[in-house]
């Protein structure tokens, strides 16, 4: 699908021949693809999902309204949705409030704090000492971190003992063992969402790139996927050719490696926030059978929906203007009827969070920690903050189920249809009738 900087002519062109995006709420948070043989294959061995740089849950958010959808269509049982929301890490206490508040199908049965405790504390005194000086020069923070990769790679059992005790927010007590947790699966495919920290890529971050502070643990995760090897990975960051430049030189030995830039007004949602997706499969153990492009295809939309709608009740539908909301510091919206200033959990419903009622009207989804919001659990500074270091819900969503949707396992056999409809057809689940 053609680009262009948002809200300029080309821009605008590109999308002529674009189906009109969601009316209403509730086709806004409904559009949802239902999968057929290859994820009903997924589904039957169970998916294991692990996250990094968690903050507020969107993937386990993600996995209890795919539940709820794929029901609703008919293609699953109620709860039999075999997906393991398996272990959440993120340093932040305010993630960790949140993931706490999750409701059972989404909160993960352990939440660990800081990357760097994932390792054995002989490890993180190496690392300790190897870490450059902030007065280091560009080549000497470079050399440093190399050194830590074969610190870290140098030998796994020592780096990732799996008898290594992790504090954990949920059980507390002496912590969890916390590799075990993350190298088991019992046939299950296992599946990891990151988003890593945008600090040193972001242009409006430091811009040290791979001699930043962000590094040390960027490196630990990239050694803890080196090690557990898990099948598919989504991994999303700010724009940058470096960050991806990295990904392919850390993983692409052991990854198929297919990346995109998007933001949600791409398909359709009024949200500009353009951001770098990378899906990664394993070679040894998952193929892929469709990629970014099919997948901007399939769900490309044109804006159709005013951004107040996602709040305001009477819902303010209309043309959508060329300036569509972001998340910028000051927190000002732009739309096509008015000017203001959101507040945290405005910024939660830009994200895809259906924290306000007139969101939830029409379907069955919500807000998976809507106890927190209502509890007040945060200020909101705070939910700002969370909403400004998430991935947007809906977006992942799509992605997710695509990708699970478009892949399988190697040496499966062939795929055979479920209920009489063609192996790759994607069928978007929506309101029957949109809100006027």
């Amino acid at each position: 699908m053609k680009k262009g900087r948002a809200g300029s002519l080309d821009w605008q062109q590109a999308r002529e021949g674009l189906p009109p995006g969601p009316r209403s709420v509730s086709e806004l948070l409904e559009r949802v693809p239902a999968a057929r043989a290859r994820l009903a294959r997924h589904v039957a061995a169970g998916v294991l999902l692990d996250t990094q740089y968690s903050g507020k849950g969107t993937a386990e958010s993600c996995f209890a309204k795919i539940g709820v959808a794929l029901a609703k269509r008919g293609l699953l049982e109620r709860g039999s949705l075999k997906c393991v929301v398996n272990t959440a890490v993120d340093m932040k206490g305010t993630a960790q409030t949140v993931l706490l508040a999750h409701e059972d199908e989404s909160r993960p049965a352990h939440i660990f704090g800081d990357m760097n405790t994932l390792v054995s504390a002989a490890v993180r005194q190496q690392l300790d000492a190897l870490a450059p000086s902030v007065s280091a020069t560009l080549e000497e923070k470079q050399r440093a971190f190399r050194w830590c990769d074969e610190a870290l790679l140098a030998e796994p059992k020592t780096t990732f003992p799996e008898d290594l005790r992790v504090p954990c927010a949920l059980h507390g007590g002496d912590g969890c063992l916390a590799w075990g947790l993350l190298s088991g699966h019992g046939g299950m495919l296992r599946l990891w969402v990151a988003g890593t920290s945008c600090t040193d890529f972001s242009s409006r971050g430091k811009r040290e790139r791979s001699s930043g502070v962000t590094m040390r643990p960027r490196k630990v995760w990239v050694s803890a996927v080196r090690t557990a090897k898990p099948d598919l990975i989504l991994h999303e960051i700010t724009p940058s050719a470096k960050a991806l430049e990295l990904l392919r030189e850390d993983l692409g030995d052991l990854y198929q490696v297919e990346t995109c830039q998007m933001s949600p007004c791409d398909l359709g949602y009024p949200v500009m926030r353009l951001r770098q997706f990378t899906v990664l499969a394993r070679k040894e153990s998952l193929s892929l059978h469709a990629g970014w492009e099919s997948f901007l295809r399939t769900f490309g939309r044109a804006v159709a929906v005013s951004p107040l709608a996602l709040w305001e009740a009477p819902p303010a539908f209309g043309t959508a203007s060329g300036l569509i909301p972001t998340l910028i510091s000051h927190g000002t919206l732009v739309c096509s009827t008015r000017q203001e200033v959101a507040g945290g959990l405005q910024h939660l419903a830009i994200m895809g969070e259906p924290v306000f009622e007139q969101q939830r009207q029409g379907h069955e989804w919500h807000c998976q920690f809507q106890s927190a919001v209502d509890a007040g659990q945060l200020s909101d500074r705070q939910w700002k903050d969370l909403a400004g270091n998430a991935i947007h819900e809906p977006s992942l969503g799509l992605a997710l189920l695509f990708f699970l949707c478009h892949s399988s396992r190697c040496g499966d056999g062939p795929v055979i249809a479920v209920n009489g409809e063609e192996e790759d057809e994607l069928v978007e689940i929506q309101s029957s009738q949109p809100e006027a």
